[in-house]
């Protein structure tokens, strides 16, 4: 399960990426990686959450299956 590349490009923009850093608490190098690498950590469920609430998508708009 891997996000959209429109949704990567999304979380990539400054107001995306600062919320996400924010609510995950991780680095700005550590979300780009996790972007850049369809890292793991991608599909907890927290962080799952946390990106449904930032983009207004619902899982399957998210991710590829």
């Amino acid at each position: 399960m891997k996000l959209k590349r429109e949704v990567k490009r999304l979380l990539m923009k400054p107001e995306y990426l600062g919320l996400l850093m924010h609510k995950t608490g991780k680095t700005h190098a550590t979300i780009v990686r996790w972007l850049q690498t369809d890292y793991k950590d991608l599909q907890l469920p927290q962080t799952v959450a946390i990106i449904e609430e930032i983009t207004g998508r619902s899982r399957r708009e998210l991710y590829e299956l």
